[in-house]
């Protein structure tokens, strides 16, 4: 789940799936050109997209690996279960990700 209106596009390859995303805005613009930017998030499986209101995405409740927990912005709980919000600003500027 992303918090913005990020235009999202799913990609299905091979046994993984990928989610490409545009971040151009996200990204610090002093460090870059004006070029749009793709994210691109490869995952092992995707369940499905869930669309939810504002009023239901509340602060992360649980514990997140660590690994994923600085991408976390918030969190909606969905049949029991927290879907993170990642925040696509702090993927786009992660510079250990590049």
């Amino acid at each position: 789940m992303f918090k913005d209106q990020t235009e999202l596009k799913i990609v299905k390859a091979s046994c993984f799936g990928a989610v490409v995303i545009r971040v151009s805005q996200f990204v610090d613009q002093q460090s870059t050109s004006k070029q749009e930017l793709l994210l691109g998030l490869v995952v092992n499986r995707i369940q499905g997209i869930t669309r939810v209101m504002s009023a239901q995405i509340r602060p992360p409740q649980g514990n997140f690996p660590p690994t994923l927990t600085p991408y976390v912005r918030e969190c909606v709980v969905e049949k029991d279960q927290q879907l993170p919000v990642l925040d696509t600003g702090a993927i786009a500027n992660a510079p250990h990700l590049y």
